[in-house]
């Protein structure tokens, strides 16, 4: 919608993800009541898109973001808040954040913002801890791994290059990786699996022929993942605030480097679902900017970034 009324993307997507921003100064217990708001309660409420407004009034942005969010609640019959302004009185911009019904608005914002800086292996003791471990949870074939927050696919393809070079017997099963991330558009990045030759310069040469095609002639300076390795993996859309339904436990869960964009209340309930999905004995690796102080959880702690299921 934004780019049918010729519009800049980048500032409707962030006034779609600062809408709200205001509500930080509203108690708790008001946002949280389940029953209907109190008039003093709903004029709190009211006040929220001026709050976001006196927030970001003085942050530079190329689209007028503030007044956005500003107006965002104001109604074409002029019914809504904070102003009760009417019809074209209304940014175009916010008229269009404010019917946002399907979604998509966050949807392309969110494939806009979101943090997707990684390489293979990053992290490597991560990788090392498994190929000693691994074996401490049961069948090499039927193991179930999930990247959490996988970006471009370079995290899971190297889950699978580890399978397949320390721990997979060649008679077994295949073991299933699941990779999941909130973005649309880069998630398509990782199932095609191409990628420059930048990001694969640290990998080892024997690895780097075993598994990755070169790019000749229009697709000199990329390389792309061979068969092997993306048959292993599984790609598909999750949003970790979403409920997770799966059929099956997972026996090593990566999300590394994702939960320090939530505040603390959210990352306890994430944490507490990826308890969830563990299988007794799996593994919880997360990145080595984050941890788990602060947080009541039930995981067993290894070490730094990685904890256990109690088996």
């Amino acid at each position: 919608m934004t780019e049918k009324a010729g519009l800049s993307i980048t500032g409707n997507h962030i006034a779609a993800l600062l809408h709200d921003i205001g509500k930080i100064s509203i108690p708790i217990d008001i946002l949280n009541k389940p029953g209907k708001l109190n008039k003093h309660e709903f004029n709190l409420i009211k006040d929220h898109p001026s709050v976001s407004y006196e927030i970001l009034k003085n942050i530079e942005f190329d689209q007028p973001v503030a007044h956005i969010i500003l107006q965002h609640h104001e109604r074409m019959n002029g019914t809504g808040y904070p102003h009760g302004l009417s019809g074209e009185d209304i940014l175009l911009q916010a008229r269009i954040l404010a019917n946002d019904k399907s979604g998509d608005e966050l949807t392309a914002l969110l494939d806009a913002i979101a943090t997707n800086v990684t390489h293979f292996f990053r992290e490597k003791s991560h990788f090392d801890f498994l190929v000693q471990h691994i074996n401490d949870i049961g069948d090499s074939g039927n193991l179930r791994l999930w990247s959490a927050g996988c970006s471009s696919g370079e995290e899971p393809y190297s889950m699978a290059i580890m399978l397949r070079e320390h721990i997979l017997n060649p008679l077994s099963p295949k073991p299933f990786i699941l990779a999941t991330d909130i973005s649309t558009k880069i998630l398509q990045r990782a199932i095609h699996g191409i990628y420059p030759m930048k990001s694969v310069e640290n990998l080892d040469r024997v690895l780097l022929r075993k598994y990755f095609l070169k790019g000749k002639n229009t697709q000199h300076g990329v390389v792309r993942v061979k068969k092997e390795l993306s048959d292993m993996v599984t790609f598909e859309r999750l949003n970790f605030i979403e409920p997770f339904q799966f059929d099956r436990g997972f026996d090593v869960i990566f999300c590394r480097n994702v939960m320090i964009y939530f505040d603390n209340t959210t990352r306890q309930n994430i944490v507490r679902k990826f308890y969830e999905a563990l299988n007794p004995g799996g593994y919880f690796i997360i990145g080595h900017s984050e941890s788990l102080n602060g947080i009541q959880h039930t995981f067993q702690y290894v070490q730094p970034t990685i904890y256990r299921r109690k088996p």
